[in-house]
């Protein structure tokens, strides 16, 4: 099997296979293609391809498929040789992924093409950028005039007023556009240009040059479908705060919302024409409560100039690590580096956030020092940290190593031992009923749906049986003020010191509840020493050297919990196939019939 394009690419001569791949909208054809053992993803444009484009996404450590090769094949036919990622499209995980997580790939990757404005700064918006985006308007506004002309009923469609307002808003403020900022960098930023490993990759990166800002980000901050455009636009949003270090001018600030205005009119008009009155209404409803007198309802949302700690901020980056609805960036000021945590207002007051800090040091337990507080765009409260130049205790030490695990399991126990005397009345409580109220709510969301009630393992009722036997184990347990996320993740090793991070999840709740968060994903399928010997010793250091046999019953309540939990998400769309790997742990190898080995 041959194919006429492969077969004129030097580098893939003597290819032993190759399967098409959805061509999509910029490229002649694409192919996934093996060659010595290898697979390659080849790309067939029309589009001249620069030849420096690797060098320049390497330097600047842009996550990006590797290059191998890129030529011309004949009068306007070029090529490009990537390595093949085997890995999904970002917009194809947006269904089970948060706006917050998508926000911060954007950011990331927003982040890493900043470092090109160094070497390529900003220039202003020239008349061929201007007049690409106006011929675009152009071609939309005759089809929309057309249309109008020849199907005058429409304008009693429901939602007709908003799709007026929206013409008129970007037709009045195209030269937004014209005075904002052309920028190198890619020159399509979409979430089906990336795939999706650890951190975002690039593909269709080979037009990397300098593009108008809209230009750049206008298919990344629009969907077709109305649920999905929170997603879009918090990724776009993202690249944007990311690119511009939160720095973002006034002048692009305008022009993405122009923009935005013609793309939101531009999809609903093409449900419009397609005849579907009901999508139409639909999209605009979904469409205008994100668009309300020129502005966009996801804003751009930290003005981080009011921090003036940060007045010298060099650049931001944003760190991995927190699974709440906090976003964590580190700073760079000069010759100091800060941790920032910016949180909605409303999940933690400031008062009740700071107090957990006061507190420890109050009790001379080692935690990050707080620099500065307060309240961001009237939604938001930031915390800023000290930056600790150490590593996570898990990256530390070897996994296999029990003792050392043990010995640190001990230590922390003893920390928290010292606030069993904190007696704050901020600080809430959480018992075994609250926790089978919420389980007994999951389960009957998930027995209502049709689709998820037939691959649970067991029926409702036992699951309830379940939860009320274990839950007993509870029944003597005082409750105790807790951290509620305990892990070697949360304690940070600097020059042979413990540091305790993560202070926001302070509660009065039962031991075992520090644990919650970890239990059954992590410790039911890997039992390596180092950390089932932090949980032994700090266990076995709380209850006096013998770990009660209650906490059997109490580990599988939570494991259950657990379960239970990932089979809502999958329901409610936000976790894909969690809930199927506890089906295999806690049921098909019989784990409530055994020990929890670690506890022990």
């Amino acid at each position: 099997m041959t194919n006429f394009y492969l077969d004129k690419i030097g580098f893939l001569k003597g290819y032993t296979y190759f399967e098409p791949i959805n061509k999509g909208h910029s490229a002649i054809a694409k192919f996934k293609v093996e060659h010595n053992g290898e697979f390659y993803f080849v790309k067939i444009t029309s589009q001249a391809i620069d030849e420096t484009i690797d060098e320049i996404l390497t330097a600047v450590q842009a996550p990006h498929a590797n290059v191998f090769a890129s030529g011309k094949i004949d009068d306007g036919t070029y090529f490009l040789v990537e390595e093949y990622v085997n890995a999904p499209v970002f917009k194809d995980c947006f269904d089970i992924k948060s706006e917050k997580y998508i926000y911060e790939r954007g950011f990331y990757m927003g982040s890493r093409y900043s470092k090109l404005r160094k070497y390529h700064p900003d220039k202003k918006v020239d008349e061929k950028a201007f007049s690409s985006i106006k011929a675009r308007v152009d071609r939309v506004m005759r089809d929309y005039k057309e249309f109008i002309e020849n199907h005058k009923e429409v304008e009693k469609t429901p939602e007709w007023s908003k799709l007026i307002y929206l013409k008129d808003y970007f037709l009045s403020h195209l030269e937004d556009i014209k005075n904002s900022v052309m920028v190198f960098g890619n020159t399509d930023i979409h979430p089906s240009n990336f795939l999706l490993k650890d951190e975002l990759i690039a593909v269709d990166f080979e037009n990397t040059g300098y593009v108008e800002i809209t230009n750049a980000i206008r298919w990344g901050i629009v969907s077709s479908e109305q649920e999905r455009q929170g997603k879009f636009y918090a990724f776009a949003r993202g690249y944007l705060e990311g690119l511009f270090q939160f720095n973002i001018p006034d002048c692009v600030k305008k022009a993405i919302v122009c923009i935005y205005a013609f793309m939101l009119f531009r999809e609903a008009f093409a449900h419009l024409k397609r005849g579907n009155a009901e999508k139409f209404s639909l999209y605009l409803q979904g469409a205008f409560a994100s668009f309300k007198n020129g502005e966009i309802g996801y804003h751009f949302t930290f003005d981080i100039s009011k921090i003036k700690t940060l007045s010298n901020l060099k650049k931001i980056r944003r760190m991995k690590g927190s699974y709440s609805d906090a976003l964590i960036f580190k700073c760079y000021c000069e010759n100091t580096k800060y941790v920032l945590k910016v949180m909605p207002r409303g999940a933690k007051t400031l008062e009740k956030y700071l107090c957990f800090y006061n507190m420890l040091n109050s009790h001379g337990i080692p935690n990050p020092k707080v620099f500065e507080s307060g309240i961001l765009n009237e939604k938001y409260i930031f915390v800023l940290f000290e930056f600790i130049e150490g590593e996570t205790w898990d990256k530390v030490l070897p996994l296999e190593d029990y003792e050392t695990g043990r010995a640190c399991g001990r230590k922390i126990a003893q920390y928290f031992d010292r606030l069993q005397d904190v007696k704050e009345e901020r600080i809430s409580k959480s018992t075994i009923k609250d926790f089978n109220k919420e389980n007994l709510e999951s389960l009957n969301l998930i027995y209502d749906n049709e689709e998820t009630k037939f691959i649970m393992p067991v029926s409702k009722e036992k699951l309830i049986s379940m939860l009320e036997r274990f839950s007993k184990d509870f029944e003597e347990e005082p409750l105790r003020l807790i951290h509620a996320d305990i892990k070697l993740g949360n304690i940070m090793v600097k020059n042979d010191n413990l540091y305790i991070i993560d202070n926001e999840n302070y509660c009065y709740s039962y031991e075992i509840i520090n644990f919650r968060y970890n239990l059954t994903t992590k410790f039911l399928k890997d039992e390596l020493g180092l950390k089932k010997g932090f949980y032994n010793g700090y266990l076995t250091e709380v209850y006096g050297g013998k770990i009660p046999s209650r906490l059997q019953g109490q580990a599988k309540y939570l494991a259950l919990s657990d379960f239970i939990k990932y089979s809502r998400c999958y329901v409610e769309k936000t976790s894909s196939n969690s809930h199927l790997d506890l089906h295999k742990i806690l049921f098909e190898n019989g784990f409530y019939e055994k020990e929890i080995t670690w506890l022990n």
